[in-house]
């Protein structure tokens, strides 16, 4: 891996801005404040996505036009989006108005002001996603398993974009009571890559946040309840003719020394080629499936593996069953050197062919600080991967992903009484 030229500076307010510096006018933006759906409460779940929503829509001092109107004469672009743990936010732009657009996210992420008409039409964007949702298979077996894996009201476990009888439901004062609660300077990252003078970057930032001052204790954190039983739920549609299969169990954070062998392992299971070893048994060999992957997503606090599929109804049980097959094999025997290697070459070369685009470059300098990975991970990223083992996949695998400790959701038309049984013990 070649090396960054990395930056970062912390000002006393809590604003973290990490910084690449390039010879090129193209400036990439990537930034995040920790204030995602795992900052709604009960009876207000969804007031983070619909703040998100209204940042570029009215702030103290300039109209949603008038933002969209400097943006478009600037020749950049901006955009936010609520995750369960953050909002992040993105932009491109050329040097000469970078100032500009600093001063614009400012006043975006500080003075909200978020009016009663853009409140409205925000609300009725963000419910019409939802009832896209339900009726769309994949998303629901997804969703469903979340609630499976992490409890129907757990910040890991809803819909971030929330619930319709909540959304319908806040006020203009919950929304600014959710904004003063949860967007403090000490919660928000920007990371910034492209030609700039670094010094001038350091002012700029400084002048258009350090009088954002933290109203509370700025804490951020959520304390993960404990394991659930492993569970199996229908969602039935029956005007639908797919099946859409989730398998999955909650997994580890980002932080977690198990999570290098859990993604080599997860490459290998069901990424690699068209879907790793899933795909090959699943799709290709039985033709049982339209698709199969699996994925690993680690957070900040938790984090959760599913194995995805869609499927034919009348092929649902014979599905799952080579889907557990294939789960079976990676937690009972050693993967083999070659397919290892295979694994941490595809790693390596992924992120060194990100770090050629700015724009993908900037989101993984947010990801290093977001994570707390350090100013030299890019440099040990190598070395961290050349010491997993297969050993330490299988022991990781076993751990988290034993048929046992797995819960299924299905969306599509069939009922609970429908589901086939999943295996509990290894063959």
């Amino acid at each position: 891996m070649g090396r960054l030229d990395l930056q970062r500076e912390e000002y006393e307010n809590g604003v973290a801005l990490l910084s690449n510096r390039v010879d090129c006018e193209t400036i990439a933006i990537s930034g995040s404040i920790k204030a995602g759906a795992i900052c709604d409460t009960h009876g207000s779940f969804g007031a983070a996505e619909l703040v998100s929503r209204l940042l570029m829509r009215g702030t103290k001092s300039l109209t949603a036009g008038q933002i969209a109107q400097r943006i478009e004469e600037l020749g950049a672009t901006l955009s936010f989006d609520n995750r369960d743990e953050s909002v992040g936010f993105s932009s491109r732009c050329y040097y000469g108005v970078l100032d500009n657009v600093l001063e614009i996210i400012g006043e975006c992420l500080i003075h909200p002001n978020f009016p009663e008409q853009e409140i409205v039409l925000a609300r009725n964007e963000i419910l019409s996603e939802i009832r896209a949702e339900e009726d769309d298979t994949r998303s629901m077996a997804s969703l469903r398993l979340a609630e499976l894996v992490f409890g129907r009201y757990a910040p890991y476990g809803r819909d971030s974009l929330g619930k319709i009888e909540d959304l319908k439901a806040l006020t203009r004062h919950n929304l600014a009571d959710f904004h003063e609660r949860n967007y403090l300077p000490n919660r928000l990252i920007i990371a910034i890559t492209g030609g700039y003078d670094y010094d001038a970057l350091r002012t700029k930032i400084s002048k258009v946040f350090s009088g954002w001052s933290n109203s509370g204790t700025g804490k951020f954190s959520y304390r993960v309840d404990p394991e659930v039983s492993p569970q199996k739920a229908a969602v039935e549609m029956k005007h639908k003719t797919q099946v859409d299969l989730a398998i999955g169990t909650k997994a580890v954070a980002r932080s977690s020394h198990d999570y290098y062998p859990f993604t080599l392992g997860n490459l290998i299971l069901g990424r690699l080629g068209l879907y790793g070893r899933l795909g090959k048994n699943v799709r290709e060999r039985r033709g049982l499936a339209y698709y199969s992957y699996s994925a690993l997503q680690a957070k900040l606090f938790s984090g959760w593996f599913g194995v995805f599929a869609g499927v034919n109804p009348a092929n649902v049980a014979k599905a799952t069953e080579g889907i557990f097959e294939e789960i079976s094999k990676i937690t009972s025997k050693l993967i083999p050197l070659k397919e290892l290697e295979t694994a941490k070459r595809n790693s390596l070369g992924s992120l060194s062919i990100s770090l050629d685009t700015s724009v993908e470059r900037v989101a993984i300098l947010h990801e290093i600080e977001y994570n707390g990975l350090g100013m030299d991970f890019l440099e040990r990223y190598p070395s961290i991967l050349e010491r997993v083992s297969s050993e330490e996949i299988l022991t990781t695998f076993q751990k988290y992903v034993a048929p046992d400790k797995l819960s299924m959701a299905a969306a599509g038309p069939l009922t609970n009484k429908e589901l086939p049984t999943m295996p509990r013990a290894l063959n």
